[in-house]
């Protein structure tokens, strides 16, 4: 009769099985810190801007308050960690239309095409008057219905050729479709 060898009260066959044990837990582990690793780097790649669209008005000691003083605040903040540079923004009416609105150059609006680094902001103010004035009647004069509005997207085009489509403010949405009529 042959005496086997204990470790720990373990015999050499028990301890090869808890070593295999080990060696694929070990593998496990390994797996899953080189696919948590690709994922995080992955994430870290991606654009993660914040946009925000509302309805503001500027109030001013000097001259008070009236309707002209309404604008469409367009704001785009960068929570993603590399730099983006934005291009243009701009209106989808459908799959098919889109349209870039002039921005005038004043204190509220940012310059285009501008880089944003982590959270940095750009800004920019549509005023009412131009949505009333100049979008109606020419969204009157090619036939877009009140209904329509409601798909219209604003578009953030990026330098990379990448193109970020965000649902405007329900208020924004109101206020174009009482510019048109029933």
């Amino acid at each position: 009769m042959a005496i086997e060898t204990t470790y720990f009260g373990l015999t050499n066959i028990d301890l090869s099985f808890w070593s295999m044990i080990g060696t694929w837990l070990a593998s496990i582990g390994t797996l899953a810190a080189v696919i948590t690793s690709l994922y995080l780097a992955r994430k870290n790649e991606r654009v993660n801007l914040l946009v925000t669209s509302n309805l503001i008005f500027l109030f001013s000691a000097n001259h008070g308050y009236n309707d002209d003083d309404h604008y469409i605040h367009i704001e785009i903040t960068n929570n993603g960690n590399r730099p983006v540079t934005i291009q243009s923004v701009s209106w989808r009416m459908d799959k098919k239309k889109a349209f870039v609105v002039p921005i005038n150059p004043n204190l509220i609006n940012t310059p285009l095409p501008k880089m944003l680094n982590y959270g940095e902001v750009a800004r920019w103010a549509i005023e009412v008057n131009a949505v009333k004035n100049i979008w109606a009647p020419d969204l009157i004069n090619q036939g877009i219905k009140r209904k329509a509005i409601n798909k219209w997207k604003i578009i953030i085009a990026l330098t990379t050729g990448e193109r970020i489509l965000v649902k405007p403010d329900k208020r924004i949405i109101e206020l174009i479709q009482n510019c048109l009529p029933n």
